[in-house]
């Protein structure tokens, strides 16, 4: 699922000699110096050939576009929508989607990325000629930022929010636009802000619980909707996964369809002497195969960790997305899942995989988030919850004034404690070669780890920079071409969580969701 293209003030012209439903060049030398093409992905031509609409992804509020433009075909309400509102229809837009509007009546091109980053869209500008893909490879000269490089080592937000892997290679920001025009000029500007979401205030707790179960409802029976789609899930014992599994089981079921969940499990019992604490637990297989066991049209299987070694693992996926990937060390059971649902014949895999920022979120910036409010009373109350929920006050004191300790002082505090300062090299692969060659010291480098603290008291910005830095866009796409899966995450729907207050997400000293579920 792809789109690309090339195209320049001399050649954008062009577009109106193209009619409705004309052949689209993917040729780079096609005569007149502009090109563009997609694979598996939605294109429009508007009547008069003036403006060219690409799409890769899903919308699902058709019908919201149907009745606001009288269009009754997606690309065609976006046309029209576009057309009415300008750039700022794509707020409109609830999906997984990146999108492509070239305007030759405006000299103009538009990029626009949905809020949690679902599909990618990259761009290059070399001289007069403007460059945009869907992915890295379809982009000319690519040559590596060491600056980026060194962040990504160091769990660092990037210095800007458009920088890639790829020198002159940018990203557009998830949730934002990126407008370029035949004058040479470029403008990135975000039209989705999660602090402008005015927040529900609800009187009864379960009022929040029950407003969570339905936007998540929604979100799935979104995700599953395509009658003949095969369906699977990725089922861990957690509280996100067995969510998602539990709704689309009970909406499919009422399709007289089914879903096959997989779970990862370890290929030997772990050891029953393990000093990890109880409220942990090794083997997700019994957990997973209670919740499975609960809908007649769940068929469950477990993955086994032996399909390959971590490094072949990851190198099944690593050069389709030309970035490093994320968490490789759930590579193995990952990518081994995704074999087994290849074989099974699914299409769609469902996954929680934002859950921990969004439905089950652990609220932990409500501490600094009622004390900045001044809100004494709550917080007291708050405080006591999370400690009689196994919180040791230690952990609650960090949560209070560890955000207004400068790391200067935090450095003091551990020499006078004794307790050794965290070396870099435990937990980051970055070289001494590089930390000179971008102008960082090993001191500096492990501060600039820490991005948490800009966000102290903001749980909604805190999530979005959290989600910026995974930036799953590539490896969805990989896994399609690879696998032939399309990944699908209704934790990660833009009303999933952010209308709900960040303390509700800690009421009784535990996340929202076990009571959501229960």
């Amino acid at each position: 699922m792809a789109f690309f293209g090339s195209i320049s003030p001399q050649s954008l012209n062009e577009l109106r000699r193209l009619g409705d439903g004309a052949s689209i060049s993917s040729d780079p030398d096609d005569g007149v110096g502009n090109f563009w093409s997609t694979h598996n992905s939605l294109m429009f031509v508007e009547a008069g050939g003036g403006i060219t609409v690409m799409l890769d992804g899903c919308v699902h509020n058709l019908d919201e576009l149907q009745q606001l433009t009288g269009d009754p075909h997606l690309l065609g309400a976006i046309c029209a929508a576009y057309q009415k509102w300008g750039k700022e229809f794509v707020s409109r837009l609830r999906g997984d989607f990146s999108l492509a509007i070239m305007d030759s009546v405006n000299g103009s091109v538009l990029l626009a990325r949905d809020i949690t980053g679902r599909r990618s869209l990259f761009y290059r500008i070399d001289g007069d000629r403007f460059y945009f893909s869907t992915g890295l490879r379809h982009l000319p000269r690519r040559e590596l930022d060491y600056e980026h490089v060194a962040g990504w080592l160091l769990l660092a937000p990037p210095d800007s929010e458009t920088s890639t892997f790829f020198r002159d290679i940018q990203t557009v920001p998830l949730g934002s636009t990126v407008v370029w025009r035949s004058n040479r000029t470029i403008e990135v500007s975000s039209y989705w802000d999660p602090s402008a979401i005015p927040q529900l205030r609800l009187k009864d707790y379960r009022d929040y619980v029950e407003g969570l179960c339905s936007v998540l409802t929604i979100a799935v029976r979104d995700r599953v909707a395509g009658p003949d789609a095969r369906i699977g899930a990725q089922l861990s014992g957690g509280l996100d996964s067995s969510s998602v599994v539990a709704l689309a089981a009970s909406e499919l079921a009422s399709r007289s369809s089914s879903l096959i969940a997989y779970t990862a499990v370890p290929e030997t019992e772990p050891n029953s002497s393990s000093s990890y604490p109880d409220r942990f637990f090794l083997h997700e297989g019994q957990n997973a195969a209670a919740v499975a066991g609960l809908y007649a049209n769940v068929h469950h299987r477990f993955i086994l960790n032996r399909s390959r070694t971590m490094l072949e693992a990851i190198d099944s996926l690593a050069s389709t997305e030309m970035k490093p990937v994320l968490n490789p060390q759930n590579a193995q059971w990952l990518y081994g899942m995704y074999a087994e649902a290849r074989s099974h014949g699914i299409d769609t895999m469902l996954t929680g995989a934002s859950g921990n920022l969004t439905i089950s979120y652990e609220g932990s910036t409500a501490t600094a988030a009622l004390l900045q409010k001044r809100s004494y009373f709550a917080l007291l109350h708050h405080l006591r919850e999370r400690h009689q929920q196994g919180a040791d006050w230690k952990e609650i004191t960090h949560s209070i004034f560890g955000p207004y300790v400068s790391p200067r002082a935090r450095r003091l505090y551990r020499k006078l404690r004794r307790t050794p300062e965290s070396r870099l090299e435990d937990i980051s692969a970055i070289s001494a070669e590089l930390l000179q060659r971008t102008g960082r010291s090993s001191q500096s480098a492990n501060e600039e780890r820490n991005f948490a603290h800009r966000y102290y008291a903001d749980s909604r910005k805190l999530r979005m920079a959290a989600f910026a830095r995974g930036d799953l866009g590539t490896h969805i796409a990989a896994v399609h071409e690879v696998y032939g899966l399309q990944l699908v995450d209704p934790t990660a729907d833009r009303h999933s969580v952010f209308p709900f207050p960040t303390n509700v997400f800690a009421t009784g000293g535990c996340r929202v969701l076990y009571c959501a579920t229960q």
